[in-house]
C-alpha cells in the first residue's frame, strides 16, 4: 500500500463485464478485461495494451538470448536499447525491470536528485547536524515480507531493497478531540476500534457485512501476483498456473452484488450495507481518497479492495525504509546500475524524436544533444507536460483518444507543505507514532480544502532521520489544494510570502494536535506550495495527476498510438499511487520483454515461494 504520495518539496461508461464459462474466463475478464480495458470520456475504446509492434531491432531483442551491456558513466555512445525520461517510481521500477532483462537503459532526470515524488532531501543546521527528509511517500505496506504489492515483487524480481522498519497502527484524529487507532493485521481488533470511536456498537457489525461484500472482488484481485501481468498474448503463457486459484463462486458473488473492479468501490459499500453516516463509511471514503486522490465513489474497486484485504491480513504491517524514500530510490537504481544502466541527473528532455512512420526512436535533450531509444521511449513525466511540450506539434493530432490526449481531462488539486526540524526533549517518540492524520469535518466531503492533514515523523521508527536529540516531521494538505490561487505568483515576491504563511496554517493546527509546543522546538522550518511542487517535480500545475472517475472515465493504456513510446506512471492504468505505478511500470517492461525470460523470471521467483503467499483473510 502506497497512501501518501506528494510532493516534492525541494461518454461512455466502462464496460461492466459478466463472469461467465469455466474459471480461466472469470481470470481474463476480471483480471484483464476490466481492469487494462479503458473507455475514455471521449468515447474512444482501447483494447488495453496492446501487443507492440517489433522493430527491427526489437525482433533481434526477442529472437536471441539477451547480452548485457555494461554500460560507464561515460559512454561513448549515445544509443541504447530503452531511454527513460523521469526517475520516479514508476521510471525507476520500469527501468530496473528492464535492465533485468537485459536490456541498455538510460534514465534521464532533469533534477539534482532522483526519485521524482519519492525522493529525499536534507538540511544541515550549524551545531546541530543534518536533517533528512521525505518529499513525499512514506507510508508502505507489504513491504518487508513477500507480498501482492506490485512494488514489492519489483524488488523481488531485481534483487535489491532498502532496509525495512515494520510497525502496526497510525493514529486517526478526529473532530472533537477523538483520537481512533487504526491497526494492520487485525481485523476484528479494528471493527471494536471502530465502535469505541464513533460511540456506537453497530460499527463492528457494518464493518463485518463490508469484509464479506468485499472478499469475493478481493479474493480474486489477489489471485494473480502483478508481476505475471503483461499486455499481450504471451499473457495466457504467465497467467495459466494461476488460473486454478479462481474461484468462479467469487465473480459470480460479485456480480450478484453489482461490483466491479472497475466500477466505484461506493459500490462494494452499497452492497455492504454501509451507511453513509458511519465511521467504517468515513474510513473507507478516506481510504479511497488516501490511495488515489478521489473519494470512493470515484475510485476503483479493485485497488481500495486489494489494499483492504491486504491490510488487514492477519500478522499485517506498515513499512518504513531505513533512511528514508531515497533509499528506496537508492535500491531500484543499485538494480538498473548494477546491470550496466545509467543514470543522468539534471538532463533535461526537450522533445521526443519521431521519424516518418511515427515510430518514437528517442529524445532530444536541451542543448540539442540527441538519444537514440532502438525498443523504447518511457516517459514518467506527467501527460500534461508530455503532450504540450515533449510531444513534436505535428505528431499531436495523432494521439487522440491515448494517454496522450489531454484535452477536457480532469485534474487532482496540488499540496501544502511543512517540513520541520525540532528538538525532541520531553517527548516519546517511539509512543508517538510515525503516522498521524487529522480530520476537521467528518460531515464534509473527504477531499475538502483544509479538510485532511497527512503528518509523518520518521524519526520515531528511525533514529537516521535526524540528529541525536532531535526529530524530523512533514505535514501536507494532500491533493486539495487548488493551484489558480498561486498560478502567476512571484515566488519572491512578499504576496507569496505571505500567502504561504496563511495557507500553512492549517497545517500547524494539525500539527500542534500531535504535539502542541512545536513552535518553540523547531530550529528547521521549510514551507511547501503547489508552485514549489510545479517547479522541482516538473508538475503541470503542481497536480497530483489525472482524476479519472470510476463509473465514468478509466485511465487509459500506457502505451500510445506511437510506435515505441509508452507513457508510464500515474496517467495511465492503473493510475495514482506507488503502488499502482510500480504495478503500471512492470506491467510495461514484461511487455516489452520476451515472454520466455518473462516467465523465468516468474518460475525464479515462485521457486522462491515469492509469488501469492497463502494467507487467508479471516
Amino acid at each position: 500500500m502506497q497512501m501518501y504520495q506528494a510532493s516534492r518539496w525541494s461518454h461512455e461508461m466502462p464496460r461492466r463485464h459478466r463472469v461467465v464459462g469455466p474459471r480461466w474466463c472469470v481470470t481474463l475478464s476480471l483480471l484483464l478485461a476490466a481492469n487494462l480495458r479503458g473507455v475514455s470520456e471521449k468515447g474512444w475504446v482501447s483494447s488495453g495494451w496492446r501487443q507492440p509492434s517489433l522493430g527491427a531491432a526489437a525482433r533481434i531483442y526477442a529472437q536471441r538470448p539477451r547480452i548485457i551491456c555494461r554500460a560507464t558513466g561515460s559512454s561513448q555512445s549515445n544509443v541504447y536499447d530503452i531511454v527513460v525520461v523521469g526517475s520516479g517510481i514508476a521510471g525507476l521500477s520500469a527501468a530496473a525491470m528492464l535492465a533485468m532483462y537485459g536490456y541498455r537503459v538510460l534514465i534521464c532526470e532533469a533534477h539534482e536528485h532522483p526519485g521524482g515524488a519519492a525522493h529525499g532531501f536534507t538540511r544541515k543546521v550549524k551545531d546541530v547536524g543534518t536533517f533528512r527528509f521525505d518529499s513525499g511517500p512514506s507510508l508502505f505496506s507489504g513491504m518487508s515480507a513477500p507480498s501482492a504489492n506490485p512494488l514489492r515483487q519489483v524488488l523481488d524480481s531485481v534483487g535489491e531493497t532498502p532496509e525495512w522498519l515494520p510497525y502496526d497502527r497510525w493514529k486517526m484524529y478526529l473532530p472533537g478531540d477523538k483520537l481512533f487507532d487504526v491497526g494492520s493485521g487485525d481485523a476484528a481488533a479494528f471493527g471494536r476500534e471502530l465502535a469505541r470511536a464513533s460511540g456506537n456498537a453497530a460499527e463492528a457489525e457494518i464493518w463485518d457485512r463490508l469484509r464479506a461484500a468485499n472478499k469475493p472482488l478481493g479474493e480474486l484481485i489477489a489471485a494473480v501476483p502483478p508481476i505475471a501481468l503483461r499486455a499481450d498474448l504471451g499473457a495466457a503463457q504467465t497467467l495459466l498456473p494461476y488460473f486454478g486459484r479462481m474461484d468462479p463462486l467469487s465473480g459470480l458473488a460479485m456480480v450478484m452484488s453489482g461490483i466491479s473492479p472497475s466500477a466505484p468501490f461506493s459500490d462494494v459499500l452499497k452492497a455492504g450495507q454501509v451507511p453513509d453516516s458511519s465511521l467504517t463509511g468515513w474510513f473507507f471514503d478516506f481510504l479511497a481518497f488516501a490511495l488515489q486522490g478521489l473519494p470512493a465513489s470515484a475510485t476503483q474497486a479493485a485497488g481500495v479492495s486489494f489494499m483492504m484485504r491486504e491490510f488487514f491480513a492477519p500478522g499485517a504491517v506498515m513499512d518504513y525504509p531505513k533512511g528514508g524514500s531515497g533509499a528506496l530510490v537508492d535500491a531500484l537504481l543499485r538494480a538498473v546500475e548494477k546491470r550496466g544502466g545509467e543514470l543522468r541527473l539534471r538532463t533535461r528532455v526537450e522533445k521526443l524524436t519521431v521519424d516518418k512512420t511515427g515510430r518514437c526512436t528517442g529524445v532530444e535533450l536541451k542543448g540539442g544533444e540527441g538519444l537514440e531509444a532502438r525498443v523504447a521511449v518511457l516517459c514518467n513525466a506527467d501527460v500534461w507536460n508530455t503532450s504540450s511540450k515533449l510531444l513534436p506539434e505535428e505528431w499531436r493530432p495523432k494521439v487522440t483518444g491515448s494517454s496522450l490526449d489531454v484535452e477536457g481531462v480532469p485534474m487532482c488539486p496540488s499540496f501544502m507543505h511543512l517540513h520541520l526540524g525540532f528538538r525532541t526533549e520531553g517527548l516519546n517518540l517511539a509512543a508517538m507514532g510515525v503516522h498521524h492524520i487529522t480530520a476537521a469535518d467528518l460531515q464534509a466531503p473527504v477531499d475538502a480544502t483544509d479538510n485532511l492533514v497527512f503528518i509523518s515523523i520518521p524519526s520515531a521508527i528511525d533514529e537516521t532521520a535526524a540528529p541525536q536529540g532531535y526529530a524530523c516531521l512533514h505535514a501536507y494538505l494532500p491533493a486539495t489544494e487548488p493551484y489558480d490561487a498561486w498560478a502567476g505568483m512571484d515566488r519572491r515576491s512578499d504576496e507569496y510570502k505571505r500567502k504561504k504563511e496563511e495557507r500553512a496554517a492549517p497545517l500547524w493546527k494539525a500539527v500542534e494536535r500531535v504535539i502542541p509546543d512545536i513552535q518553540s522546538r523547531l530550529v528547521v522550518r521549510m514551507v511547501g506550495t503547489p508552485l514549489t511542487h510545479e517547479r522541482f517535480l516538473n508538475r503541470y500545475r503542481g497536480t497530483y495527476g489525472p482524476a479519472y472517475r470510476a463509473g465514468i472515465q478509466s485511465y487509459p493504456s500506457p502505451q500510445t498510438p506511437l510506435e515505441g513510446l509508452w507513457c508510464i506512471g500515474e496517467g495511465s492504468f492503473p493510475g495514482i499511487g506507488v503502488p499502482a505505478v510500480a504495478g503500471n511500470a512492470a506491467g510495461v517492461a514484461n511487455t516489452i520483454a520476451p515472454v520466455e525470460m518473462h516467465q523465468r523470471l516468474l518460475d525464479r521467483l515462485r521457486k522462491a515461494g515469492l509469488l501469492v503467499p497463502d494467507r487467508d483473510w479471516k
